[in-house]
């Protein structure tokens, strides 16, 4: 039985994980049974092996035995060996997150850190069937929707699972035969945590029920994977037809939206990389938007604005204003404009030459204020500035991302990157030209 599970294994690396051989892999080892076992098995195929252990010091001389245990075991397998000592409990506190969650986060950046700085191509962890099936009850009862009734996925990235369709029954028997040695949790068998419950209580139960529901478990998994494929394929196919990205900010149609139905599940997807959104709430707004009204999720802002929402991340606070008392200025960090003395005229939405003569310092760069005026290139007179932008179509993002050139006396120079004002004009009196340009950002 043994050398079947053994063959079996090595058999599925070659089809479902050929990607590996020849490459460098980080197996994370625990020292309990799932993990030894797969440094075991992936020791006899051809790949090169490292391993890494987190002693979270929640058990006291456990986590010291057992980090001791993959020590020991890394030197007998002659392969490089990682530990790293966390403080989980300080990690959780600062996070807002349960212990197993917070513990979860350090392995894994920890795991990501070795790859780039040792090379490691792939991240190997010991998942088997039960820890999928776990994750499928789990889900089940948080109501996470089709994706979370999935399981666990056997790549995600970097990070491969090769025991993801082995039983815990089959892993133990193997290496019970094998004489293979383990660490023992003893917090395994406690019920504290919600995993072990449902590994203790609920899938022995549906045991009862059904002789093979683990079996059958699998099977809807896998089902249900391939109906989500192609449930994504038309998902992401209906939401390019809605949206559009430039600079990091995401464009929606609403007019198009509209049109998508089942509307909520569209606006899942199409929101769901942007942090949390109440969408029960703004549904609404597809078809009555309110311009203007804003949303927040902990990374981004979601702006109405007419026929569209405007995506966009959380970033620092830009600074509203620079004082600029000579040319020289427009070098200090965080200027968006350079400044530079020229003997001819340059085009370009991003570049505005003026005549030299009528420039008074200090310059204001500066947002735009309710109120402003200046006198459009080309046009007779002046005119708001929020009447230009009206005209000009601009986005309320658009609008707040606007900087306006302002002269010594007062007068707006140039609105950046859309019009120059009529009064700074290069003529045939000019004698001097300064160019102002935008800088790449």
């Amino acid at each position: 039985m043994e050398a079947a599970l053994e063959a079996q294994f090595l058999s599925q690396l070659t089809e479902n994980f050929s990607e590996i051989f020849g490459k460098r892999i980080l197996v994370a080892l625990s020292g309990g049974l799932d993990s030894v076992t797969l440094v075991q098995l992936l020791g006899k195929a051809d790949v090169e092996i490292a391993v890494a252990h987190v002693n979270f010091q929640l058990r006291g001389r456990d986590s010291e035995r057992d980090a001791a245990f993959v020590k020991g075991l890394a030197a007998r397998l002659g392969v490089p060996f990682h530990l790293r000592r966390a403080a989980v409990e300080t990690y959780r506190a600062t996070r807002n997150a349960s212990i197993q969650m917070a513990a979860r986060a350090i392995r894994y950046e920890w795991f990501e850190q070795l790859s780039q700085v040792h090379g490691y191509d792939f991240i190997a962890t010991a998942h088997q069937r039960e820890d999928s099936l776990e994750t499928l009850v789990l889900n089940l009862s948080r109501g996470t929707g089709v994706e979370g009734l999935t399981g666990i996925k056997p790549k995600q990235g970097k990070i491969i699972r090769p025991l993801l369709s082995f039983s815990k029954a089959a892993i133990k028997r193997y290496a019970l035969k094998r004489g293979i040695d383990w660490c023992e949790d003893s917090s395994n068998a406690s019920d504290a945590y919600t995993r072990n419950k449902i590994r203790n209580r609920i899938l022995p139960e549906f045991d009862k029920l059904h002789p093979k529901a683990r079996e059958n478990f699998v099977r809807s998994i896998r089902r249900l994977q391939s109906i989500q494929t192609i449930a994504l394929t038309a998902i992401e196919r209906n939401l390019n037809e809605v949206r559009s990205q430039a600079g990091g900010v995401l464009e929606i149609d609403l007019p198009a939206l509209r049109k998508l139905t089942p509307l909520q599940t569209h606006l899942h997807y199409l929101l769901r990389d942007y942090g949390f959104f109440d969408l029960t709430a703004y549904e609404k707004f597809v078809f009555t938007p309110q311009p203007g009204k804003q949303f927040y999720s902990k990374t981004h802002r979601l702006l109405i604005d007419r026929e569209r929402w405007i995506v966009q991340p959380l970033s620092h606070e830009v600074p509203q204003r620079y004082v600029l008392q000579d040319l020289s200025d427009f070098a200090q960090e965080g200027v968006p404009l350079e400044a530079t003395p020229t003997t001819g005229l340059k085009k370009g939405r991003k570049t505005a030459c003026v005549d030299g003569e009528k420039i008074a310092f200090p310059l204001k760069l500066r947002k735009w204020q309710k109120g402003d005026r200046f006198e459009p290139l080309g046009l007779h007179g002046s005119k708001k500035l929020s009447a230009y932008f009206t005209d000009e179509k601009l986005s309320r993002l658009a609008k707040e991302q606007a900087w306006i050139l302002e002269n010594g006396n007062g007068a707006i120079i140039w609105v950046v990157g859309h019009r120059l004002d009529e009064r700074f004009k290069v003529g045939e009196t000019t004698r001097s030209i300064i160019s102002f340009t935008l800088k790449k950002p």
